[in-house]
């Protein structure tokens, strides 16, 4: 069982090492729409950016439309690779918190059998995935934004692409807050509880070990003839 503790502990500093990589930035960049997109598609797209550009209050001037087309000859094909970092990065990141959620589940009922109270870790298990329900919900509409910042053209609506950058820029930030929750969480809680655990198990072991026979009365009574 501790042994068992130690690979848990272990496994709560990986992640947290994990949990300290940035999550990838989107950076100004646009990529043209295929011309497979459907007119639907296309017309769903133009709903949510304009609906962005509502919500962000985006208003560029002729400098800042300029600006910005200017720079989107170079900038196509960029996206695409943000989109599958994110994508890649973001699924990783996920698995590590699903396999953490898994063994910590998985020792609960190993506790349990040995005596030990597990309220207050099955509690912050609780706690655990809904901080990582939270990074799950944000990643996938940050997905959402880079793919709409992929599809939009930048040429003819600058704003749009505006509106979905800094979309993506907020949803990027949330994402990081939402890493380092997670990996604050798991370090100073459920690493110091399962390390509290691990030193009442051996305790107990110890209280096990220790002799419990009384000391031979032949022993005690040599040379006192």
């Amino acid at each position: 069982m501790r042994k068992r503790l130690s690979l848990i502990i272990c496994s709560i500093s990986v992640l947290a090492t994990f949990a300290a990589v940035p999550v990838v930035v989107a950076e100004t960049t646009t990529e043209q729409s295929t011309d497979t997109t459907t007119a639907t598609q296309k017309e769903a797209l133009r709903e949510r950016l304009e609906k962005k550009k509502a919500e962000l209050s985006i208003k560029l001037g002729e400098a800042e439309k300029q600006r910005i087309t200017s720079r989107c000859s170079s900038a196509q094909g960029k996206v695409k690779s943000l989109s599958e970092n994110v994508s890649g990065r973001g699924t990783v990141r996920q698995q590590a918190y699903a396999k953490l959620v898994e063994k910590l589940e998985a020792l609960v009922p190993k506790l349990q059998a040995k005596g030990v109270d597990t309220a207050t870790l099955e509690t912050q298990i609780s706690s655990l995935k809904e901080k990582i329900a939270k990074f799950d919900a944000d990643l996938s509409l940050y997905r959402d934004s880079i793919t709409d910042l992929k599809e939009v053209d930048c040429t003819t609506d600058p704003e749009a692409f505006q509106a979905a950058l800094q979309a993506a820029r907020t949803l990027r930030d949330a994402l990081v807050d939402d890493a380092l929750d997670i990996r604050t969480y798991v370090n100073n809680t459920i690493k110091e509880t399962i390390k509290s655990i691990r030193q009442q198990l051996s305790a107990q072991e110890s209280t096990t070990s220790e002799p419990t026979t009384a000391p031979n009365a032949t022993n005690q009574t040599e040379g006192t003839n």
